[in-house]
């Protein structure tokens, strides 16, 4: 079967994209590997008071193993899924830290910046892949 272009930058794209959330998994993923040396995030002592800071690393390795298996068959969206799901997650996680910190030491603290970067851009990610979504729906790719 011979794909034409806009079927091969469409698949090309995909690869791209699955490619990049496996290694962006990875890394988040090891950033809250259990680390004796390390503090937890200031974001994650709240949480982590509820839920254990490796059961996140286990979570991100969990939507890198889907981002691959996705990747590899060519098809179904769970992995980029659930990095999107993860992305806005820690943003509200950042977003609750942010405002608890404002309110108890004040203005200065930088965690709105790692808000923005986790939910701005899952919220980009969403949105490509509800725009490629109807696109492909509707016969396009471009």
């Amino acid at each position: 079967m011979q794909l034409n272009t806009s079927d091969q930058k469409y698949f090309f794209g995909r690869k791209i994209m699955l490619a990049s959330a496996v290694l962006y998994c990875a890394t988040r993923a090891a950033t809250y590997l259990p680390n004796p040396d390390r503090n937890v995030p200031k974001a994650m002592e709240f949480f982590s008071l509820v839920v254990p800071v490796w059961v996140w690393a286990l979570l991100w390795v969990v939507a890198a193993v889907l981002c691959l298996i996705d990747l590899f068959r060519g098809q179904g969206r769970r992995g980029i899924s659930t990095v999107v799901g993860l992305m806005i997650g820690w943003g509200a996680m950042y977003l609750i830290s942010y405002i608890d910190t404002v309110a108890s030491e004040g203005l200065g603290s930088r965690e709105w910046s790692t808000f923005g970067h986790f939910t701005f851009a899952g919220g980009m990610i969403l949105g490509l892949l509800i725009k490629v979504g109807a696109l492909k729906r509707r016969g396009e790719h471009e």
